[in-house]
Parts: structure tokens; sequence; C-alpha cells
């Protein structure tokens, strides 16, 4: 295999020991290639969390990129499938959530889902910046969303959504706002909810539909004002959902975190028995082509290959290494 066009000059020549004759040859070697289908995704970020007079914000979803019709040509190429951050926890001194990381594949790169913010410290109230965005604490209402930092490049079309803002109220009626989504930005909190994930977005790369990129949910204080359950919804089935609660009442959520391997981000939360916000998912790096040309061979990744009629399909969940076509 080549990866890019060579041409190769040489000669040959023969001997009876007495007399000698040559011949000059020259045959040129060019890439093999095909079209493929190519997604990038991210890993999410992480949900902030506060035990205080506060509510936070979720987790920005990773970065999109996608090509429907991406030249393969025949090589070795550099792969990671970003890690998700993980969300605030009671014991960490800043209980913002963490951003998550980049996946790439070859120049491509996808950019991980912003943090979402926490009431503890001034300096986090906002959501950090991200492939997505993140969404902000609701303690302070100044605090805004993260912006996106995906762009399209290289045929390949970037998606990228702010994250909500949070809301403060008189007493503890603060909720937080929620992170932005590939196909949606985050909803900001308001007197009575907190804001729900922005929308993932959908593909059937591996055969059949799946959201990816979906928005962490922002939470709540629970007082007799509002009851603050808007966030707790799991947007598109894989963002993570936001909590309820105070200091009397501790409520989990079995959702908090986002789904394995969507890029989605993880949900916030206030007064929990597990004393987290919920962890962004990993992202994941998906190559379909048709059936009639080599297998990839892969290095130092994790895998599996999804049945879709007629194609070959690699779907990266984890790792760094090496893919060769």
């Amino acid at each position: 295999s080549s990866t890019s066009t060579t041409t190769y000059n040489f000669s040959i020549t023969a001997s009876d020991g007495v007399n000698s004759s040559s011949r000059s040859f020259s045959f040129v070697v060019t890439p093999y290639q095909t079209t493929a289908e190519m997604l990038v995704v991210a890993g999410g970020g992480g949900g902030g969390y506060h035990s205080g007079s506060g509510a936070n914000g979720g987790g920005g979803a990773g970065g999109v990129m996608y090509n429907s019709s991406y030249a393969l040509v025949s090589g070795t190429y550099n792969v990671s499938v970003g890690a998700g951050g993980l969300g605030g926890t009671l014991n960490s001194a800043l209980k913002r959530g963490n951003t998550g990381s980049n996946s790439y594949f070859g120049s491509i790169t996808s950019y991980g889902g912003g943090y979402g913010g926490a009431g503890n410290d001034v300096s986090y109230y906002s959501g950090g910046n991200g492939g997505s965005g993140g969404g902000a604490t609701a303690h302070n209402s100044p605090a805004v969303g993260g912006s996106a930092t995906q762009t399209s490049s290289s045929g390949f079309t970037g998606y990228g959504n702010n994250g909500g803002s949070g809301h403060q109220a008189a007493g503890d009626n603060h909720n937080g706002g929620g992170g932005g989504g590939a196909g949606g930005a985050g909803q900001s909190g308001t007197v009575d909810y907190a804001g729900v994930g922005g929308a993932g977005i959908q593909y059937s790369i591996t055969g059949s539909g799946q959201h990816y990129a979906a928005g962490g949910g922002g939470s709540t204080y629970l007082s007799s004002k509002n009851i603050g359950n808007v966030g707790m919804v799991r947007i598109n089935g894989v963002g993570g959902a936001g909590t309820i609660g105070n200091m009397e009442t501790k409520i989990d959520n079995p959702n908090i975190d986002a789904v394995a391997n969507t890029g989605s981000g993880g949900g916030s939360a206030r007064w929990t028995t597990i004393d987290r916000a919920g962890n962004g998912a990993a992202g994941v790096i998906v190559i379909a082509y048709p059936n009639n040309f080599p297998d990839l061979v892969l290095s130092g990744l994790t895998y599996d290959q999804p049945t879709r009629s007629g194609y070959k399909v690699y779907r990266i969940t984890g790792g760094t290494g090496t893919v060769t076509f």
C-alpha cells in the first residue's frame, strides 16, 4: 500500500560472464481509496455539584464531526477516543465538572464538551467552553453558559451549541442551566424549573439510528415554591439528567450519568446520597465503507463491528492507537 502516488524507476542487467545487457523499467503505485461514512464524537463534559444553597449546570456535549463521503485512502491513521469528563464531587476543591477529552482520526479532531458550572467558587459559576458548551450554575444569576468551540472543516460538518444560563431568585429558588447539545442549545433555568440539556443529533451510520452528543440537565434547589424537575429529563435517551434536593431531602437520579460512548454531557446535582454530579460519556468514532474493500487493521483500540448491509462498520469505543487501511 502507498499513501501517495509513487513512481519506481530501476534497471535489470543480465550477464553471461562475458557479455551483458540492461533494460530500464518504470511503474507507478497509486493509493487505493474508497468513499467512507465517518463520525468522530468527543467526550462529553461532567456536570457541576454543590451541596450549599445553590444549583448547578449540566455538562456540555462533546463536539461532533461528520462526513458522509470521506475519502478513506490506504495508509495508517493516528486515532484516539476522548474520555468523558468526570462530574464534580463533594470532596473536590472546586466542584464544577471536568471538560471531556478530544477525539481524533488522522487530521480530524472533535473537541471535548465543556464542564458544568458550580456555585461554590466565583471562578466557576459559569459553564466551561467546549465542543457544545456547558451549563451555568444558578447560584449567581449573571453566570452564563459555556460557548461552543466545534467548527466544520475538511468536508466535515460540525455541530456546537451554547449551554444555558442558571437562574437566581429570591430565597433558595435557584435552578441550573442545561448543557449544550449537538442538536440544540441547553435551556436556561427559570424561577420554577432547571434547564434540560440541549438535544443531540441522530445518525444511522452503524445500521440503526442512534443519538449522540446531548447536553446534561441542570439541577435545582428544592423548596415549597418550585419543584424544579424539568432538568431531570434524560434528553434523547442519552444525556445525563439533573437532580433535585435540599439538606433534608436527598434525591438521587439513576440517569445522572450520560449513556456510554455517545459523547453526551453529565447531569448536574445538588444534595445526592452519592455526593457527586453526573459523568460525561466517552466519545466514539465510527467508520463505514463498502464491504468489497479490505478490512481495517486496528492497534491499541477497543472496537466492535455492528452489522450494516453492504458495509464494513467499525465502532471504536476507546483507546489511542492506529488504524491501517
